[in-house]
C-alpha cells in the first residue's frame, strides 16, 4: 500500500469513526437539544450569550405568539434559541468524543502526510476520501469490532471453564 494509499485510509477511518460516534449519540443529542428549548434552568447563560439567545423564554412562548405577530425579530430570537440549544447540546454530547476522534486519528496521519512528497501528496488528492474508501474502512470497523467481540468470548469461555 502507498503512502497515499495508507493515508486516505486513515481518513477514511476517521469518516466512518466520526459518522459512528454522531449515529450512536443522536438520540441523546435530540432530546438534549428538546430539553434545553423547553427548560431555561437547564441552560448554560454563558453559551447561550454567545449566539445572543434569550436564556430565559421557553419555545412554548415562542408558540404562544399569533401567526400576525411573528416577523423577522420573532424568528431571528427563535433561530438563536436552537442555535444554542443545538451548541450548548454539541458541547455536552459530542465535542470531546469528536476531539477526541480527531486527535487519535490526527496522531496516525499527521507523521504520515508530513513526510509525502509533493508527487504522493498529489496521489492522495486524486484518489480522495471515496465511497470504496468510507466504505472499505466501514467494513474493517466492522470485521474490527467481530474479532474482539470474539476475542471477549473466548477469554469469557476460558475463565468459566
Amino acid at each position: 500500500m502507498t503512502k497515499a494509499e495508507q493515508l486516505i485510509a486513515i481518513l477514511a477511518d476517521q469518516a466512518v469513526e466520526l459518522d459512528e460516534l454522531v449515529a450512536d449519540h443522536l438520540a441523546q443529542y435530540g432530546a438534549r437539544v428538546r430539553e434545553l428549548i423547553k427548560d431555561p434552568g437547564e441552560r448554560d447563560l454563558d453559551v447561550w450569550d454567545i449566539y445572543e439567545a434569550d436564556g430565559d423564554l421557553t419555545i412554548a412562548e415562542f408558540s404562544d405568539v399569533p401567526r400576525q405577530y411573528r416577523d423577522s425579530e420573532w424568528s431571528e430570537r427563535l433561530a438563536a434559541m436552537i442555535l444554542a440549544s443545538r451548541m450548548q447540546a454539541l458541547s455536552e454530547i459530542l465535542l470531546r468524543r469528536l476531539l477526541g476522534v480527531a486527535d487519535s486519528h490526527g496522531e496516525k496521519s499527521a507523521p504520515l502526510a508530513s513526510n509525502l512528497t509533493e508527487q504522493e501528496a498529489a496521489a492522495a488528492a486524486r484518489l480522495g476520501i471515496s465511497e470504496d474508501a468510507i466504505s472499505v474502512a466501514a467494513r474493517n470497523r466492522v470485521a474490527a469490532r467481530g474479532e474482539a467481540e470474539s476475542a471477549n468470548a473466548a477469554q469469557e469461555l476460558g475463565a468459566n471453564a
